[in-house]
């Protein structure tokens, strides 16, 4: 290895590092624009709250599936076909 070599290796090093905080900072906007989002629509104010809600909103879900198919046994059982 020459120093003509360690010199390019540093070269990329340094565009690899440039780029991964270009990507850093994008990154950190959108996270920063959904946080906005979650908190505009939703009043969802952290990550915390966020879990919170997925979870009430599965429970939810759960509860209405469960509905759904007893109407449909129910509907099925009154009207044969």
């Amino acid at each position: 290895m020459n120093i003509s070599q360690v010199r390019e290796d540093l070269e990329r090093l340094d565009q690899s590092i440039r780029e991964a905080e270009r990507n850093k900072s994008r990154f950190q906007g959108q996270k920063e624009q959904v946080e906005k989002d979650l908190k505009d629509t939703h009043g969802i104010r952290s990550t915390e709250m966020g879990t919170t809600r997925v979870k009430e909103i599965d429970e939810e879900v759960g509860e209405l599936t469960e509905e759904v198919i007893k109407d449909y046994t129910d509907l099925k059982e009154a009207h044969p076909w």
